[in-house]
């Protein structure tokens, strides 16, 4: 599956509450070091049997910077098929973009780091 499709099937709205989530508080988040706190949440989530988490963005407001150390980080460490778990819900068109940039760029720079092991 190639990463823009990858992106623009798991960035969805979800009605279903039955998974685990993480729920930012509302505002506006700016730093990377902001992100901190919430990816734990996500990585110990992802740790555990859930087999879906919910990241609940409703009020949100964020910066690429944050979206990047959310999300980006997970995605090089632990791979493009981590995003297959995530739900992003009550995103902004803005922050839906945001997302898919981030998750885009991340997984191309994961194809092409993988493509140039290969040819060594």
């Amino acid at each position: 599956m190639s990463a823009e499709a990858l992106i623009l099937s798991e960035v969805e709205m979800v009605r279903d509450d039955t998974a685990h989530a993480v729920t930012p508080p509302k505002g506006f988040y700016g730093t990377r070091s902001r992100a901190f706190e919430f990816r734990d949440q996500i990585e110990h989530l992802l740790d555990s049997e859930a087999q879906r988490i919910i990241i609940e963005f409703d009020g949100v407001s964020a910066t690429q910077s944050f979206i990047d150390e959310l999300l980006g980080v997970l995605i090089v460490h632990r791979g493009a098929e981590t995003v297959r778990r995530l739900v992003f819900k009550g995103c902004s068109d803005d922050l839906k973009a945001i997302i898919g940039f981030v998750l885009n760029d991340r997984i191309e720079q994961l194809e092409d780091a993988n493509a140039m092991r290969s040819r060594h």
